[in-house]
Formats: C-alpha cells, structure tokens, sequence
C-alpha cells in the first residue's frame, strides 16, 4: 500500500511483478519487450526483486469491467502473497477507461495490499516520485469532475459558477482534478439515459 508520503527507497527490497499489455496481437512481441526492458531498469535502480513477468499480448485496455488478467493478479497475491508491487509502464497498460476506472481498480489493488507503479511517468498510484534533491511532497488526491446545465438559455454561468466552486473545494481540499465533463442542455431525464 501506499505510504502517507511517496519514498523511493521504500520500494527497495520490495518483490513486484513487471506488467505488461499490449491490444494488438500482431506486433506485440516487440511492444511487450520494450515495456518489460524498462519496468526491469526501473526495478533494478530501486534495488527491487523481480518475481515474475506478466505479457498480455491482445489484452483491450477500454474494458469497464475488471479485466481476468487483473483479477487473477488479485487472486494470487490473496493466495500466494508473493509480490508487493505491480509495476508498468503507464496508466494505459492498466486501463484505457476513463480516469475513474484506474482509480478504482488502483484502489482495489491497495486494499489487498499491491501499490500500482507506474515507470514511464515516474507516478506510484498517482503520486509522483520527488527529485533526488527535492524532500517528497504528500500524495494528492485526484478527482475528475461532472458538471450539467439543463438550461441552453438560463443560467447562461451555471456551469462556470459549479466550476468555480468546485475548484476553491478541490484548492482547500488537496485534489488535483484531472478530468472535467460537462453536458449542456441536458434535462435530468436525458442525462440518467447516458
């Protein structure tokens, strides 16, 4: 699990699994070479151990459902309990759902115990990992807001006063929006149909 601050010696020592997916079939061999390369040299910087490797050559990343090869990952750390980390390359090898999706599945991984590092943005469950020379900062939350203005002639602000204070909260709060969705003209019956 995640600690209270990101530290990246708290990684030494600590045994992961390299992930690797790739949606195409054909051609992936190469794709899934060059992202386990990278997960090895970033385990290997942190002194990690490495206990297995994990290819998934035509696995479809937009899946709104938790995916068998993630769920078999879960059912093996509650089994065997051999690995602490689920290392990759970036947010898209765990999911191409919107940003909700990999907040969830990450979150479901920290309950049994896996952190979810991710090498290419040099993020561990969204947190990113500090300079050698910089002290770590706290971890942020992250958000992704939804705003609906049923109106097209009314309130002609309404989304932009909703924004506003969404964004004083989120300041006041520690939460790094990353996503906004807005849906104008909608009445709350079209809306529920989405």
């Amino acid at each position: 699990m995640m600690d209270a601050t990101f530290n990246p010696k708290a990684l030494c020592g600590k045994r992961y699994i390299a992930y690797a997916r790739c949606e195409a079939k054909q051609g992936s061999t190469q794709s899934l070479r060059r992202q386990i390369r990278l997960i090895r040299q970033f385990g290997n910087r942190l002194k990690m151990r490495c206990v297995d490797e994990v290819r998934h050559p035509g696995v479809d990343g937009y899946s709104q459902v938790l995916r068998s090869d993630l769920i078999l990952l879960l059912a093996r750390k509650c089994n065997e309990d051999d690995f602490d980390v689920l290392v990759m390359e970036d947010y898209a090898r765990l999911t191409r759902a919107e940003p909700i999706g990999a907040g969830r599945i990450e979150a479901l991984f920290a309950v049994c115990g896996v952190q979810i590092v991710y090498v290419a943005t040099g993020h561990a469950d969204g947190t990113a990992l500090p300079a050698k020379d910089k002290p770590a900062a706290a971890p942020r939350l992250r958000g992704v807001t939804y705003y609906r203005h049923s109106a097209k002639e009314q309130q002609k602000n309404s989304v932009a006063v909703q924004q506003e204070l969404v964004q004083k909260w989120a300041k006041k709060n520690g939460v790094a929006i990353i996503r906004d969705f807005t849906e104008r003209g909608k009445t709350t019956k079209s809306a529920r149909r989405r």
